[in-house]
């Protein structure tokens, strides 16, 4: 471990997922992505998988507590937490743990600045950042470990680790949210404050994750088409620890990027990806994953997503306001969340979409049973939640188990 401050206290490590969990973090939403999808209806099918095996605790505004609790019905494993915040994506923004020597948990905080739509002191950022640390403290009440606090930009979905000192992430992202920062600083502090020693850095992201202010992507046939809300290519859409040694990595094949710019984009990215990860760990095996078809969907005034894009400060043409527009979900088989024995993974296909997409599901299912032999795998649909530039392990976070 690595001694901080004149080695006054030392650094723990950031557990691989796959260690036992104490619990989950989740924030109930308070708005729809998009009318008629209910994230509430996908958030109670994940809260309910998790249970008895895993606590849930649920960050709830004051104002929907009696909602939250009456739509989830009987569920004695959930902890409610009255909080300010209004997102979802707990991943990016709740509180994270390292484990000390000793097995108690040390909260970390990292600074937050709304994925880079925003800057640090705007209020919506102040009302999401504020969460790590208040229930962070709340987490480890009644020890004597302190709040570190990390002095860069990061979210959790773009960290990846193997619980042994290795932690991927995707570049773009991290230079993104810290501009100036060279790769070298943004290293040095995340294997001080996480307590990693390898840090493998993947050049890109999946083109549907891209930053929704740098325009429309170009969807062929589709037109112009906008990510919603994305991230600018998180990690945990395109490459996933599965053991200390073995990462699952997103691929597009060739036949299916002929079908659609998109598609072909994302290709070269991800291959990119792949050689990237071949050279900077031959020591690691690698498992490639489906990308499901660009899931492609039109939003119109009102729906929650539209109506944040839509005032966006634009890097190329003007947003057609007022106009339905074309959207790409944010939709990955690697999304996944792993829990005390179970995974809870996404499922693309509905009638009227590609049959290709079913087989890709049922594909993306197989890797996963081979990956993790003996875990309950469980596939539910999550496009409420995809629509608004995340996943199943987007609005998650797992608190590893300590020793007090």
């Amino acid at each position: 471990m690595i001694p901080l401050l004149a080695g006054w206290f030392m650094f723990g490590t950031f557990p691989a997922e796959w260690e036992p969990q104490e619990s989950v973090w989740m924030s109930w939403a308070t708005y729809e992505n998009k009318r008629g999808y209910s994230v509430h209806a996908v958030q109670r099918e994940m809260i309910h998988a998790l249970g008895p095996e895993t606590k849930v605790d649920l960050l709830v505004r004051p104002n929907q507590l009696a909602q939250a609790t009456k739509f989830l019905g009987k569920a004695p494993h959930v902890r409610f937490h009255l909080s300010g915040n209004n997102e979802i994506w707990t991943r990016d923004f709740g509180p994270i743990f390292v484990k000390n020597p000793n097995g108690t948990l040390q909260p970390v905080t990292y600074k937050f600045n709304y994925w880079g739509y925003t800057d640090v002191n705007d209020q919506m950022s102040k009302a999401e950042d504020a969460v790590d640390a208040q229930f962070g403290r709340q987490a480890v009440r009644g020890t004597s470990t302190m709040l570190l606090n990390a002095p860069i930009i990061s979210e959790g979905g773009n960290r990846e680790f193997n619980g042994k000192g290795t932690m991927i992430v995707v570049e773009s992202v991290e230079k993104q949210r810290n501009p100036g920062k060279l790769r070298e600083e943004l290293e040095t502090e995340h294997k001080r404050y996480l307590g990693v020693d390898r840090v493998i850095w993947l050049p890109h992201g999946g083109l549907e994750d891209d930053l929704t202010f740098m325009g429309p992507l170009d969807g062929g046939k589709d037109g112009d088409v906008y990510t919603v809300i994305a991230t600018g290519g998180h990690v945990d859409n395109v490459a996933r620890f599965v053991n200390v040694d073995t990462v699952l990595l997103a691929e597009v094949t060739l036949e299916d990027a002929q079908k659609s710019p998109i598609a072909w984009a994302s290709r070269n990215r991800l291959e990119q990806n792949w050689r990237t990860l071949r050279r900077a760990a031959p020591d690691l095996k690698i498992i490639r994953m489906p990308v499901p078809d660009p899931m492609i969907t039109t939003m119109s005034p009102g729906d929650g997503v539209y109506d944040y894009i839509k005032d966006l400060n634009y890097a190329k043409k003007p947003f057609p306001k007022g106009k339905p527009i074309k959207v790409i979900q944010a939709a990955s088989y690697l999304n996944f969340l792993i829990s005390n024995g179970k995974i809870i993974t996404s499922k693309f296909y509905k009638p009227g979409r590609p049959i290709g997409l079913k087989a890709k599901d049922a594909k993306a299912l197989q890797i996963l049973k081979e990956a993790f032999p003996g875990y309950k795998i469980i596939a539910i649909d999550s496009e409420a939640i995809n629509l608004g530039g995340g996943g199943i392990h987007c609005i998650t976070q797992q608190m590893p188990t300590s020793r007090k």
